[in-house]
């Protein structure tokens, strides 16, 4: 008939529709292939957004570039149009169900507590200075833990992988957690219902913390949530270029209040998991309760900044760290309440991703150098059958997430040193590699009896002026201008006096020692994941400036 000669000289919408929809698909596999963290939701949102995008093209150029159709068409859209649904609906749910034991009914409930920046010292003086809360109460006292890393995204995936960050990937906060069986997989195999509310848009689902999550109190929230785990796609890009990053922290108390949520929701029939992450001791520190006059700090000198300034910034940053604390003690209460009624124990830990330098060896801030003020974290734990005490044995936060896993539920996985130090019959102790890896800095230390050598690769005297608290005076003969560092820590817990010079005698040892630890860092130079221009603007929001 003319009519239908005349439709395949115009070309067939349908078949248009078809070279779209396979375009897409094409498109998107190779985008996931390209961003290993993007998971199964996000492949399938991926796919359905390039999908859309390329349909309606492939549906509109379908004319003038005269895409033949027919009969067979229409078959072939449908066909691609059921596989993209199939995807998207497996891509939303997880993807194929995975494995789940029925956990034993005796195993208990799990809370776990990341604050952010907060150093042990501070920590554990405000918490024997604040008599009104007892929060700690009958809890085993890690006192010499150390974090892997001094950002929070970072910090957030050694302790969830038990891999340092040269090993899983990510290395800055706005980068994607890629690689690495997290603690949430493994309870959730082993049958615990798992749920997360963060209070910052970097540990969002959309950057790889999802990961073996049921449930997940996004702090972003609604539409950009549930892009973002999409941004590969182009429509998604887009999308979130034109949204913005929305709100990039959630205060802490509606974060407890979304976490509580969960809890209450999640089915009787399986143990919990719950994860909650308060940013509150972070800069800005504007403490509910107002500042706190004590207790001391440590008589150390403060390279490049105003003492009255940085006497008046600790006195609220102790009012950040008792606040968080009063807030969490009714909501642990509550947890601990439920879980009783629900015929369960509930095991309870606490620990930061990172501490804060406030003046310290010329320093404010974190992320950038591994003094003691920066990587040394609390940890207690509060658990049936745990004898209460203090361990000050040193532990990295690499060694907590899977150790815990490994003691609650041993088919999980296998256990470590820290598995076996809360089962009763281990030593304790190991050796700590804390890594720091983005533009400004790169440097490692190593951590050994007693010993702690810093090697630095790269340092940036100029990023100390563009943080918040910015110097004054700028110093010019900082030890970690240096090359290296060597400390005694058990004589010189301040870290006040370098014994690395290249005259002394081990020096030689030191510095090929050195070598060898930046050695076990990614190639210099090795291109990093790109943060999302909206992310970044959201993350400069937080004080986080230049290569941060």
């Amino acid at each position: 008939m003319p009519g239908t000669a005349a439709s395949r000289r115009r070309g067939s919408p349908a078949a248009g529709l078809a070279v779209g929809l396979l375009a897409g698909f094409v498109w998107c596999a190779g985008e996931w292939l390209l961003h290993p963290g993007v998971g199964p939701a996000g492949f399938g949102r991926s796919l359905l957004l390039d999908s859309i995008l390329a349909g309606s093209v492939g549906a509109l150029l379908a004319g003038p570039l005269r895409i033949a159709g027919g009969s067979r068409s229409r078959p072939a859209a449908a066909l691609l149009g059921s596989v993209l649904l199939l995807v998207v609906v497996l891509g939303e749910t997880g993807g194929l169900p995975t494995p789940r034991r029925s956990a034993p009914a005796d195993r208990p409930d799990l809370v776990l507590v990341t604050l952010d920046t907060t150093r042990a010292d501070r920590y554990w003086a405000v918490a024997a200075a604040d008599r009104a809360t007892d929060l700690e109460r009958g809890s085993r006292r890690f006192t010499a833990v150390r974090t892997a890393a001094g950002l929070t995204a970072p910090a957030h995936a050694s302790l969830f992988t038990g891999l340092p960050p040269s090993e899983h990937g990510l290395r800055n906060n706005g980068g994607v957690l890629a690689r690495g069986d997290t603690l949430a997989a493994r309870l959730r195999r082993a049958g615990y219902t798992t749920l997360a509310a963060p209070s910052v848009l970097h540990l969002d689902p959309g950057f790889g913390f999802g990961a073996g999550f049921d449930h997940f109190a996004s702090c972003e929230g609604g539409l950009r949530a549930w892009l973002r785990p999409a941004r590969p796609a182009l429509l998604a890009k887009a999308l979130l270029r034109l949204l913005g990053a929305g709100r990039p922290v959630r205060p802490g108390r509606e974060t407890l209040a979304a976490a509580r949520r969960l809890w209450l929701a999640a089915p009787a029939a399986r143990p919990r998991f719950l994860w909650v992450h308060l940013f509150e001791p972070h800069w800005p520190y504007r403490p509910e309760g107002g500042a706190m006059a004590g207790p001391p700090w440590p008589e150390a000198p403060l390279p490049g900044f105003d003492r009255d300034r940085i006497a008046e910034l600790r006195r609220l940053y102790d009012g950040e760290i008792r606040d968080v604390r009063r807030m969490l003690a009714p909501f642990l209460d509550a947890l601990e309440a439920d879980s009783a009624a629900r015929g369960r124990r509930l095991v309870v830990v606490l620990t930061a991703d990172h501490g804060e330098a406030l003046g310290e060896h010329g320093a404010s801030d974190h992320g950038d150098l591994p003094y003691e003020e920066g990587i040394r974290v609390p940890l207690w734990i509060r658990a049936p059958g745990l004898e209460p005490g203090e361990d000050d044995s040193p532990w990295s936060l690499t060694s907590v997430g899977l150790g815990l896993a490994s003691w609650l539920a041993p088919e999980s996985g296998p256990g470590n040193a820290f598995t076996a130090v809360l089962r009763g019959d281990g030593d304790g102790g190991e050796p700590i590699r804390v890594e720091t890896d983005h533009g400004d800095f790169r440097n490692v230390a190593w951590i050994e009896e007693g010993r702690k050598l810093v090697a630095h690769a790269r340092i940036s005297p100029e990023a100390m002026r563009r943080k918040p608290v910015p110097w004054r005076r700028p110093p010019d003969d900082l030890p970690w201008f240096g090359p290296v560092e060597v400390y005694d820590l058990a004589a010189d817990p301040l870290e006040q006096n370098n014994l690395f010079a290249p005259e002394a005698p081990g020096a030689a040892a030191a510095s090929a020692q050195a070598r060898e630890l930046l050695a076990g860092l990614r190639p210099d130079g090795e291109p990093q994941p790109g943060v999302p221009p909206e992310v970044r603007r959201a993350l400069a929001e937080l004080g986080y400036l230049g290569g941060e």
